[in-house]
């Protein structure tokens, strides 16, 4: 599965910091699994990095088919 982010920002000191992203996730996706990507990439994220806090919002990945 491919993912993107893009507003990424980061909020905090040395010691602990949010990090703040929006997370496109693909359409073939079932929404129902929304949250469970969402905290895969959240736990990925504090295990190499445990000084980060990740704060992710979902955004779907659409496309127009003619």
């Amino acid at each position: 599965m491919e993912l993107s982010i893009h507003d990424f920002r980061m909020v905090g000191d040395e010691h602990h910091s949010n990090v703040i992203f929006d997370m496109v996730i693909p359409h073939t996706v079932a929404e129902k699994d929304e949250k469970k990507v969402a905290k895969d990439v959240t736990e990925a994220v504090k295990k190499r990095y445990p000084q980060y806090n990740p704060i992710i919002t979902i955004d779907r990945s659409y496309a127009i088919l003619k």
